[in-house]
């Protein structure tokens, strides 16, 4: 189990959202088994009248790295909702994910200098 902390800010807490962002957390162990720590921060900082846009942070503690997604509101008009903004948070920390642990198994393909092709 990945230790995973959510914070809210500018709303209340939905254990729904909570439930989601749990699951999607410990779905993260299936790209690289050496997770440490997994924080989430969901906000909603812009109050239109409308509209209420969310915003989405990811922190992921792995082996000597941290990555970090972040989900911009006025970028994309689903962000309207909290579900979405956090499926495209964990796709991209899923992709991000995946390219750390071919590296660190070493599965990268490198380019030759041209002093190496000479």
């Amino acid at each position: 189990m990945i230790p995973t902390n959510i914070a809210y800010t500018d709303f209340e807490p939905s254990e729904a959202l909570s439930s989601d962002i749990e699951d999607r957390a410990q779905k993260l162990e299936h790209f690289f088994d050496n997770i440490q720590k997994c924080n989430v921060v969901v906000s909603s900082p812009h109050k239109h009248k409308k509209q209420k846009y969310y915003h989405i942070e990811v922190i992921l503690k792995v082996p000597g790295k941290t990555l970090v997604v972040n989900r911009e509101p006025e970028k994309n008009e689903a962000h309207l909702d909290p579900y979405i903004c956090v499926r495209d948070a964990f796709d991209a920390m899923t992709r991000m994910l995946e390219d750390y642990a071919a590296k660190k198994r070493g599965n990268v393909k490198t380019h030759k200098t041209n002093r190496e092709n000479a």
